[in-house]
């Protein structure tokens, strides 16, 4: 059987981003895919050690990526769009697991996923809905 590519799960500093690592290992293990890389970015100079709240929620989002056999990356970067496109390609993603958005994107031509999506044309993008309360 051929093996796909990576998955990538882009997580937030939220523990509920645990659900997008369970999705991510799901569809890895479902169509055979490599490895599991969960990625978080930090903007510029933001401090996120410095948050006891941040910094628990990401030690926990260690906990369960390590749990789902995965890899965790936190990078630091000003540009996240060009971050994720280079992390793509050096790490082989043909996946990409991200959760909705909280903004309401009636720009559909101007959203994240869209400018992804034609950025990366070679990558499928999956957006993992909220989950009702």
């Amino acid at each position: 059987m051929v093996k796909k590519g990576n998955v990538m799960v882009c997580v937030t500093q939220q523990k509920t981003c645990e659900r997008l690592i369970k999705r991510g290992n799901e569809f890895k293990k479902l169509f055979h895919a490599g490895e599991l890389f969960v990625f978080h970015l930090v903007l510029g100079n933001h401090k996120f050690l410095d948050s006891e709240k941040e910094s628990n929620a990401l030690e926990y989002l260690f906990s369960v990526t390590k749990a789902e056999n995965g890899k965790m990356v936190v990078t630091r970067a000003d540009d996240v769009l060009k971050s994720i496109k280079e992390f793509v390609k050096e790490n082989e993603i043909c996946d990409i697991i991200l959760g909705e958005s909280c903004e309401a994107q009636d720009d559909y031509e101007n959203s994240f996923v869209e400018i992804l999506d034609k950025m990366l044309p070679n990558v499928n993008i999956h957006v993992v809905q909220k989950e009702l309360e």
